[in-house]
């Protein structure tokens, strides 16, 4: 296609077509600056076309033009253009075309537009539309950026749709968001990839009915910034759901200062997210929403420290299956109004609790937790915890902070932090309260803690309270045994109890049969000369003849007195030893 030959062209596009064609760096100005609207700075779309045309063999390498009414669509698509193309000021009456284009730059400096379509474009250098340029959509779909795409202080307006479109995009440098940055509509940056930062850092987002952004699949090669940075505090508001379902971060995600708002459904979404170092979701950051991390993959730590997370009636964290290399840190004031699920969390440092407040939260589910450390200090405990078959190398708490109700079944860890105070019979009561009921591998690992630190004495103490915990599961038997074990060598642990039975047996027996002989103790057989000691160990221990008890025969008192030691005797024996089994057992 040749330059445009209309007939007819004013006297502001002659003066653009003279400039364009006669100077190294054009600029075409009207008297004053913002957005055009006389006709006195007016030029139509087909003359800014042929003037972008007519550089000849040795086009200038940057073209601005500013403050002008730019009337008709402007259409650019599959043009190759290398100069820089800058507008200032302008006002674009209908849309802007860059479909299959090849551009270096195209900046636009506080310009109005209906729509700018991008889709398939390759731009060697940066896209730029700031300083308060306002649009009601941006197509970037399919669009190859070399450099940076840079949306600082726009605004996109397309509430019921997607006022910003970029699926695929590729973009060399970063895409930055920020500085007075709004959009009404989704932002749509499913899959992009992006070699550097996405900075969303004093953005303000609004789309309360679907996804305020989608960054399903994108890719991000150095940072995602959804609030304040170290030099830059203006934070990041955000009225809608946030997807980043899938997404792979290089680098960080900082979301200092963040608002999200989107009561009842996911506030933000990030099933899959993987995060190369740390997601900050700390330091005033907070959601009205569920967050959603099932199965994400954090390199570093995950800090939610002094967030406030909203459920709205539904979960406030969603954690399941989640990956951590470092720690997560829920402590220093971190609240959450509604339940917290991280079953399945897998972190290779420590899960810290401490100071959190969770007064307002009515579960913290734990289960198959896998940790090195555990760490369980709230200044108010939520309603319930549940630990079931979680696993951590040490277990650091405060007993007093624990919640009312707990779930301890299959709960492991392999020593208490030299920091804990709390004593046997504390522990103790902390197992008795586990909302499952009686757990003997609870009491077992319990056990092992104090054995393996040298506490021995607070060791058996664990394991007699098992088995007298036991107990409320027998039937009447059952119990009648139970008390029998604890009462005469303490389930085996307390084997001295069997000796103290056995010598005050032996001294009632000596007793009784003393004052019996020989009036109700007569000879029956042999010649062995009657021992009232002797013959009640003979009847007392079931292992043990002294030809006594075959040679004397009792009667009325001392008959009873016989057949009770005897009955005793091998009640004590079967203690004895099945105690001695059991202990034996467990070791």
């Amino acid at each position: 296609m040749g330059i445009w030959t209309g007939s007819g062209l004013s006297a502001t596009e002659r003066r653009m077509r003279r400039a364009i064609s006669a100077h190294g760096l054009f600029e075409v100005t009207t008297e004053r600056d913002g957005p055009a609207r006389g006709r006195s700075r007016t030029v139509r779309a087909e003359a800014i076309v042929s003037a972008l045309r007519a550089g000849g063999q040795a086009p200038p390498r940057y073209i601005r033009i500013k403050g002008v009414r730019i009337e008709g669509d402007l259409d650019l698509a599959a043009m190759t253009l290398t100069s820089v193309i800058e507008f200032t000021s302008c006002h674009f009456d209908g849309a802007v075309n860059l479909r299959d284009s090849d551009l270096a730059s195209l900046k636009l400096h506080g310009c109005s537009a209906a729509t700018i379509d991008a889709r398939n474009a390759r731009f060697s250098g940066s896209l730029a539309i700031v300083d308060g340029s306002r649009c009601r959509t941006l197509q970037l779909g399919g669009a190859r950026i070399g450099g940076s795409l840079v949306l600082e202080g726009s605004d996109f307006d397309d509430p019921a749709g997607t006022c910003i479109s970029a699926w695929g995009i590729q973009v060399g440098g970063s895409m930055l968001c920020g500085h007075g940055f709004t959009s009404h509509g989704e932002v749509n940056i499913g899959h992009a990839d992006i070699s550097g930062a996405l900075s969303f850092t004093g953005a303000r987002l609004h789309h309360p009915d679907g996804w305020a952004l989608n960054a399903q699949g994108a890719r991000i090669g150095y940072a995602l910034f959804l609030g304040s940075a170290i030099d830059d505090d203006s934070g990041f508001r955000c009225d809608g759901a946030i997807r980043l379902v899938g997404a792979k971060i290089d680098g960080f995600v900082c979301c200092w200062d963040a608002r999200l708002r989107c009561p009842g459904r996911y506030a933000l979404q990030g099933l899959g997210l993987t995060v190369r170092e740390d997601l900050l979701l700390n330091s005033g950051f907070s959601a009205e929403g569920t967050l959603h991390l099932d199965g994400a993959r954090i390199g570093g730590y995950l800090s939610l420290e002094g967030a406030a997370l909203h459920g709205s009636g539904k979960s406030a964290l969603l954690a399941r299956r989640m990956h951590v290399e470092g720690s997560v840190r829920c402590g220093e004031d971190f609240t959450a109004f509604g339940p917290v699920d991280m079953t399945g969390l897998s972190v290779s440092g420590v899960v810290d609790f401490r100071a959190a407040d969770l007064r307002c939260c009515r579960s913290v589910d734990l289960s198959y937790v896998r940790a090195r450390s555990l760490r369980i200090d709230w200044s108010s405990p939520p309603t319930a915890l549940d630990l079931r078959h979680a696993e951590v190398d040490v277990l650091a708490d405060d007993l007093a902070t624990w919640p009312k109700v707990i779930e301890l079944t299959d709960f492991t860890y392999g020593r208490l932090d030299p920091r804990c105070d709390a004593s046997a019979g504390d522990r103790i009561g902390w197992l008795r309260r586990s909302r499952s009921g009686h757990s003997p591998g609870a009491y077992d690992v319990l056990s092992a803690v104090y054995r393996s630190a040298g506490r021995d004495r607070d060791s058996r103490r664990i394991s007699i309270a098992k088995f007298w915990s036991e107990r409320a599961a027998f039937g009447p038997p059952g119990r009648a045994w139970n008390w029998l074990m604890y009462l005469t060598v303490g389930y085996g642990y307390r084997p001295w109890q069997a000796v103290l039975w056995l010598a005050v047996l032996l001294l009632a027996g000596t007793t009784v049969f003393g004052m019996s002989y020989p009036d109700d103790i007569t000879r029956v057989a042999g010649s062995a000369e009657f021992s009232p000691f002797a013959y009640t160990v003979d009847v007392l221990v079931p292992v043990i003849n002294l030809g006594q008890r075959t040679s004397w025969q009792p009667h009325n008192l001392a008959a009873y007195a016989m057949w009770f030691l005897t009955v005793t005797g091998w009640l004590l024996t079967t203690a004895v030893i099945a105690g001695v089994a059991r202990v034996l057992k467990r070791e």
